[in-house]
Formats: C-alpha cells, structure tokens, sequence
C-alpha cells in the first residue's frame, strides 16, 4: 500500500487522467463511468484525478513532517540522555512545556493567523513582483509547525533509548580510548537507536496524514484548487451528499487505507528491527 502512494504521488501527472482542476460542466455529480472511474464533484472535476494528485500532496507534508520531527526529537532526545545532569533535567522540562501545548489547537490558531499569504518583493532597480503559490507557503507552514509539535514526545522515546545504551562497555570503552562526545554519539549510540527512529517516523507518517487532513477538513489546509484529501471531505461532500455520496466515499477511504498501510509498515518494521521480536513467528 505504501508503495503504491508513493508511486501515485510521484508519477500522479501520468497516472490522472485529467487535471486537478479540469472541469467538465456537461458532467456534474456524475457516476462513475468509463470516462470518469470514481465519477465527478459539482463543478464536473474527475474525483479520480483529484484523488491521484491529493495522493502527492499527503506524501510531501507526511514525509516533510517526519524529516522535522525526527531531526528535532534525535537532537533534543539524543543530547538530553546522553549528557544527563543539568542538561537532562533543563532538557526535559522544556519538553514538558512542549507537550502542554493543544497541538490542533495550536495549528488551528497559526493558520488563522497567517491565513493563505501571498509573499511579494521588490527585485533589482525596478518594482518585479515575485508572489509565491499560497498552497507553497502553507505546506511549508503544516510541515513545520506539525514537525515540532509531534517532536516533543518523540525525543522522550530517544532520550530512554540513549539513557540504555550509554552505560554500554563500548561507549566506556570508546570514551577511553580518546573517542569525543560527539563521534561516540554519531558512530556508537545514533547506529542503535536508527531502528528505533525508523519505527517511530513510520508511525508518524500515518499521523502526519491524519492531522493534514483534519485541518483541511476545518479549511485551514492546503488552499483549492490544489486538491487534498481532508478538504474534498468538506465543503462539497458535505452539501451533496444525499445526491452524490461517492464525493465522501473515496477521500475518507483513501485516508483510511493509506494510514492502514503505514501502521502495518511500521509493525511490520518493529518485528524484523527488534531483536527481541525477531523471528518470534
């Protein structure tokens, strides 16, 4: 499942038959046909084509989401139960007050207030304009934004796994043959905990997925007419649904069965990456 995501969103200007926004108004709310395979909205957009390209929007901010998290909460776990002490104790606090805060609400309040910027400057001796696609900017807001939110419990399941190994005879013994803090933290303890980060990012890519399309569901996601799974679950799925329920049916199960998929990746990892899980079938 997660391979064909992943081949849909990068190869999704092939795989579509239409453009994301190619509308046919001699086809409105129509069924599914030859011409249309899961049928069109109410303004005659191919559902099937908006699925496709939603497909490569969900990659970009899951995957954009967890390369920040995972960097955050690998620095911030890493250090904290590595060098312990004051550190450790400044550290985690931090990480308390991380963890307070309401991580939807919070979201919800960022993209209220930046709503869909366009950003414009003056270039050179004359006035050239240069406004960078909204859709752009509010990925690269979700993308950060969500990255450090979910990063603040993920480095505590960083920090416990560092705290094990540190006592380890070969860090005693790297230490002691002249080894600094930073290269036994990059080529002794980071090798021992990967498995554990790529379990944890695979498990937050299923969640990364969830919470885009929660807010785009509240219209605080990606701006239209790129399409997104979250918001083709809003606006005209709600209004024509009695008429037209396959608007609601395929978004909500491409949701579904792409965060199914990551989950059972990420099971799938954690049997073959923990040794004590190894084999146990």
């Amino acid at each position: 499942v997660v391979a064909i995501l992943l081949v849909v969103a990068i190869f999704a200007n092939f795989i579509a038959p239409y453009g994301y926004d190619t509308r046919d108004y001699n086809a409105l709310l129509a069924a599914p046909t030859a011409h249309h395979l899961f049928g069109t909205d109410e303004v005659g957009r191919d559902i099937f084509s908006r699925i496709v390209y939603g497909a490569r929007v969900s990659v970009i901010i899951a995957f954009g989401v967890v390369a920040v998290s995972t960097l955050v909460a690998a620095v911030v776990g890493m250090t904290s139960g590595y060098y312990g002490g004051a550190i450790d104790l400044i550290g985690q606090r931090l990480v308390d007050i991380w963890q307070c805060l309401p991580g939807l609400v919070l979201l919800l309040v960022v993209a209220a207030i930046f709503g869909t910027p366009k950003i414009s400057r003056t270039v050179g001796a004359g006035p050239l304009k240069l406004d960078l696609i909204p859709a752009e900017i509010r990925a690269v807001q979700i993308i950060f934004l969500l990255g450090m939110i979910l990063a603040g419990g993920t480095s505590r399941i960083y920090r416990s796994s560092v705290i094990a190994i540190r006592h380890n005879q070969y860090i005693e013994a790297a230490r002691e043959v002249g080894a600094g803090n930073v290269r036994i933290l990059w080529l002794y303890i980071l090798p021992n905990v990967v498995p554990i980060i790529l379990v944890v990012a695979t498990t937050q890519l299923g969640a990364a997925i969830l919470i885009e399309a929660s807010l785009s569901f509240l219209q605080f996601g990606i701006p239209p007419p790129i399409p997104d799974w979250g918001s083709m679950l809003s606006g005209s799925a709600t209004q024509y649904v009695n008429r037209a329920p396959m608007l609601a049916v395929w978004p909500g199960l491409a949701i579904a069965l792409v965060v199914f998929g990551i989950n059972m990746l990420g099971d799938g990892l954690r049997d073959v990456l923990d040794p004590r899980l190894r084999g146990r079938g």
